[in-house]
C-alpha cells in the first residue's frame, strides 16, 4: 500500500518531501564576479532553502493539524505525522537520511490550484516500527517554525531590561534575534501597540503568547517555514467581499459536509475579564459582564502578565473578549465541519485551500431543513486537521464567528461613506474591539 495518489479522485494528489542540505543560519552572499568557487572563505552558498526530495511513494498515512479553537486563542504549533514505507531501508539511521532537524513539507498537487503546501516544519522525532499490516515502516513527527523556535529558553538579563516602548513587532523581532532564528524565515507585520521592557527569562513560546494576547494579534508558523506575527486587525474583513466557500445545503456551489457540529458551551463563554500588566499593575483590572453572569455564572478569562505599555490597550482587549465570547450575547455556533474529499470535487477544492492563516479563510455555513433555516452565518476558519490514506481524505475544520471582525469602514472603490470614515484609525479600533 502506498500514497502516490488517492484512489477516489484525480483532482488532487498528495506529496511528501524531505528537505536535505538546508542550514539554520543565514549565510553570506557569494558575489558572482568576485567570489572564487575553490575558496571556502568567499564562495558561500547564499540560500537557506533545502533540496526537497520527494518521498510520496513511500507514504502510508498523513496526519496534519494547525490553528486554534477560538479566534481569541493563541495559536498552537502546527504538527505533522507521516508514516512511510521503509522496506528498502532508505530511512535507516545508519544512512543519516531521516533524522530530527531535517525539514518536512506536505501538501497537495491540485489540478486547478497547482502545488499547495499544507504543512512545512522541522522533523522532531523518527520512530522505526514493524506491524503485520504495514511491515517495515517509519513514523515521522514534525512541528512548524513556531514549535521549533518556541522550545528555546531565553536566559534572563538584568533589570531594567530592554525594549521599553518598542512596538510589538519589534518585540517579536527581538525575541527571534535572541533565539537565533534566521532573518529570512520571518514575516513580521508592523504593530502600533507599544511594549514594556523585557528581561527575557522565559520560553520563547510563552513570550510569543504574551505578545499575542497583549496586542490582540497572533504568532504562528506558516506553510513557508516562517514565524509570522500579525497585529490586532489581521482578521478584519469587508462584508461585501465574497466568502471563500459555502458549506452546507442549498444547491449551487455549496459543498456538502459529512458532519457539522452546532454547540453552545459554557466553557466557551467569558463573563468576567481579569487583566493586568507585568510589574506595573499591582492589582489587575476586573471587568464584569453582569447580564452574562446572571445567565451563566462566573466564567473568567484571566491574563495578568501582559506587556502592553498603556492601560488603554487593556480596555481594548476586554472589549474584544466580551464581543467575541461575552455571555449575555452568546448563542450556539457552528464550531466545526467535517469534509470528505471523496464526496465531490468541491470538497477536494475546499480541503486543499481552507486555512486559518493570513489571509484567513471565511466560510458561509448554512443548514436548511423542512422546519426552516437552522443556521446561515459567516465564520472564520480557526483550525484545520487533515487525515489522508490512499482510500480516504477527511478535513476537519474548526470555525468561529466572523461578525466581531467585520468592518464598516468604506473603501476607495465604494461610495459607502468614504468622506465620513476616519482613515487614520481602523474600524475595529473605533468600535472598541
Amino acid at each position: 500500500m502506498s500514497l502516490p495518489r488517492f484512489n477516489f479522485t484525480d483532482r488532487g494528489r498528495p506529496f511528501v518531501e524531505l528537505g536535505t542540505g538546508d542550514t539554520r543560519t543565514d549565510l553570506g552572499v557569494a558575489r558572482w564576479d568576485v567570489a572564487h568557487w575553490n575558496n571556502p572563505a568567499d564562495a558561500t552558498w547564499s540560500g537557506s532553502e533545502p533540496l526537497w526530495v520527494d518521498q510520496t511513494c513511500h507514504g502510508y498515512t498523513i496526519e496534519l493539524a494547525n490553528g486554534r479553537q477560538r479566534n481569541t486563542d493563541t495559536f498552537a504549533p502546527a504538527t505533522a505525522t507521516v508514516t512511510l514505507d521503509n522496506s528498502s531501508g532508505w530511512a535507516d539511521a545508519t544512512l543519516l537520511t531521516m533524522r530530527p532537524g531535517r525539514q518536512l513539507r506536505v501538501g497537495i498537487d491540485h489540478t486547478v490550484y497547482g502545488r499547495v503546501v499544507l504543512f512545512r516544519g522541522i522533523v522532531d522525532a523518527v520512530a522505526q516500527t514493524y506491524t503485520p499490516e504495514l511491515g517495515d515502516s517509519v513514523e515521522v513527527s514534525a512541528m512548524c517554525a513556531l514549535g521549533e523556535v518556541g522550545r528555546v529558553n531565553l536566559a534572563e538579563i538584568a533589570a531594567p531590561g530592554v525594549g521599553t516602548g518598542e512596538g510589538a513587532h519589534l518585540r517579536v523581532i527581538r525575541i527571534l534575534d535572541r533565539a537565533k532564528w534566521p532573518a529570512g524565515k520571518r514575516d513580521v507585520a508592523e504593530s502600533g501597540v507599544a511594549c514594556l521592557a523585557t528581561r527575557f527569562g522565559q520560553q520563547v513560546a510563552d513570550m510569543f503568547a504574551i505578545v499575542a494576547e497583549s496586542t490582540g494579534g497572533a504568532v504562528y508558523g506558516d506553510t513557508e517555514g516562517r514565524v509570522v506575527f500579525r497585529g490586532r486587525d489581521w482578521q478584519m474583513f469587508y462584508p461585501a467581499d465574497p466568502v471563500d466557500a459555502t458549506i452546507g445545503n442549498g444547491g449551487g456551489d455549496t459543498v456538502c459536509p459529512s458532519e457539522y457540529q452546532l454547540a453552545h458551551r459554557r466553557d466557551d463563554l467569558v463573563t468576567q475579564v481579569v487583566i493586568g500588566r507585568q510589574d506595573v499593575d499591582v492589582e489587575p483590572f476586573t471587568f464584569d459582564d453582569v447580564p452574562g453572569q446572571q445567565m451563566y455564572g462566573l466564567e473568567v478569562f484571566q491574563a495578568t502578565d501582559l506587556v502592553c505599555s498603556t492601560s488603554g490597550q487593556l480596555t481594548t482587549i476586554k472589549n474584544r473578549m466580551f464581543r467575541v465570547r461575552g455571555g449575555a450575547t452568546s448563542t450556539q455556533r457552528v464550531e466545526r465541519v467535517l469534509l470528505d474529499a471523496a464526496t465531490s470535487a468541491g470538497a477536494v477544492d475546499v480541503a486543499t485551500t481552507v486555512s486559518p492563516f493570513d489571509p484567513v479563510s471565511r466560510i458561509r455555513c448554512r443548514l436548511i431543513l423542512s422546519r426552516g433555516v437552522v443556521f446561515d452565518a459567516q465564520l472564520l476558519v480557526t483550525g484545520v486537521r487533515h487525515s489522508m490514506t490512499p482510500d480516504e481524505w477527511t478535513c476537519d475544520v474548526d470555525l468561529d464567528n466572523a461578525a466581531p471582525f467585520q468592518t464598516a469602514a468604506a473603501r476607495w472603490d465604494d461610495n459607502n461613506g468614504w468622506d465620513l470614515s476616519t482613515w487614520a484609525v481602523s474600524a475595529l479600533e473605533r468600535v472598541g474591539t
